[in-house]
């Protein structure tokens, strides 16, 4: 049980590092980009 709860963390965090990250650095881009644009 306790190995499934490690692998799950793990699993996460390399989910968060993979996509939230490249996404919140994207979307960050888009609206400084949108605001230069204004």
């Amino acid at each position: 049980m306790l190995n499934v709860e490690v692998f799950a963390v793990i699993l996460s965090r390399a989910f968060i590092s993979t996509v939230i990250i490249p996404l919140s650095d994207f979307v960050g881009s888009l609206y400084f980009t949108s605001c230069n644009i204004c």
